[in-house]
């Protein structure tokens, strides 16, 4: 499972599908204070991106790649934080 759910913690790893979008924003809005781990997440489905720029969780890693590092922390968007 790309999305692995634990307690205050989601981490994302490897091609991250649209079918993981669902079981995450549930996770998001259930868990206060979530952090999300994408430092291992080589791919991420447009509906993932959009639910973490809505949902703006705390993220502890960003993606290896660049471009879609900083286009999640874009002013407008997510802070990210190592």
């Amino acid at each position: 499972m790309p999305v692995a759910l634990k307690e205050g913690l989601a981490v994302l790893d490897g091609a991250c599908t649209v079918e993981e979008a669902e079981p995450l924003l549930q996770w998001l809005r259930e868990t206060p204070d979530a952090q999300v781990d994408l430092g291992g997440c080589t791919a991420l489905h447009a509906a993932l991106a959009q639910l973490l720029l809505a949902e703006r969780p705390r993220v502890v890693a960003p993606p290896p790649d660049p471009v879609l590092a900083a286009a999640l922390a874009s002013p407008l968007a997510i802070q990210v934080t190592r």
